[in-house]
């Protein structure tokens, strides 16, 4: 089989279109709470290996970083030891950042604390989850 750049008038394959923030908050799902009976799910869309998901019950709350202690584990340098915390023991999931030096960003902006809603786009470094009910 020849290495090399393919002939000429063999058409190159198609790039992907880039999206931006802006448009992946344009076409999350519609605003919604998420009960905490049936618990929650972080499903990621950029920065992990590709259907990476992790589910998450209601009734606890839940550690999220690179700390081997936590319990969303995310082996990403780009990620804090203790990034945040999602406490799934209320009616309504809450994202809350743990002083992470990056920063929790949901739908584009900055969190301290924010309640969870179906369709959030929540980003931890370079990683990118949309958040959805169990």
């Amino acid at each position: 089989m020849p290495l090399g750049p393919p002939p000429a008038d063999t058409p190159a394959e198609p790039t992907p279109d880039l999206i931006s923030m802006d448009d992946l908050v344009a076409r999350r799902a519609p605003s919604a709470a998420v009960g905490g009976r049936g618990g929650c799910r972080l499903v990621c869309l950029d920065g992990l290996p590709d259907g990476t998901e992790f589910h998450l019950p209601a009734g606890k709350i839940y550690d999220i970083g690179r700390d081997k202690e936590a319990d969303v584990k995310i082996l990403s340098t780009s990620v804090s030891r203790r990034q945040a915390r999602i406490d799934a023991t209320g009616q309504q999931p809450v994202l809350i950042d743990c002083g992470s030096a990056n920063g929790t960003q949901v739908n584009g902006e900055v969190v301290a604390r924010h309640p969870l809603r179906e369709g959030d786009l929540i980003k931890m470094g370079k990683v990118l989850f949309r958040f959805q009910s169990a």
